[in-house]
């Protein structure tokens, strides 16, 4: 089975997307300036693992935030979010082995006119040796009232 794209994603993602961008324009302005003379944030989650019957899951996460404002009086926020999971099976799963790979980039932009970039990037390699790999990314820009352009995209190979 080759690529599968899906240029149009569901009407309601996209309205998820308007909502997230609503509230970040509500909500980021007041934090821009605090946060502009920090820098990055970076959040850092050290490997961890949890043994159960059917056997381990260990994982592990790594993001680095930045909130600025702009010149042109608009915030800008980016962020890098990367995790990692894997699980080793025991008993009935024994012999059962399978990564679980995210990283995200997000980009959103604030003001009078407003943009929302985020792409993500998924791994999985399942028990059964099966690898899958997708790629999801929306954007769309808000100006005068109304969203401009919007571009959705989920590509996943097997």
């Amino acid at each position: 089975m080759g690529s599968r794209r899906y240029e149009h994603l569901t009407p309601l993602r996209w309205r998820a997307g308007v909502m997230v961008l609503f509230l970040l324009a509500l909500v980021l302005p007041a934090t821009a300036n605090a946060a502009a003379s920090t820098g990055a944030q970076v959040i850092n989650v050290p490997r961890e693992c949890q043994t159960f019957e059917a056997g381990t899951v260990c994982g592990s996460q790594h993001g680095v935030f930045n909130v600025a404002a702009t010149p042109s009086g608009q915030t800008s926020v980016v962020s890098d979010i990367r995790s990692t999971s894997t699980f080793t099976g025991a008993g009935a799963f024994a012999g059962c082995s399978s990564t679980f790979d995210y990283s995200t980039h997000q980009h959103y932009l604030v003001g009078e006119e407003s943009s929302f970039a985020y792409r993500q990037l998924l791994a999985i390699n399942d028990c059964s040796g099966q690898t899958y790999e997708c790629a999801l990314t929306f954007q769309f820009h808000f100006a005068g009232g109304q969203v401009q352009y919007q571009r959705q995209e989920l590509d996943c190979t097997p």
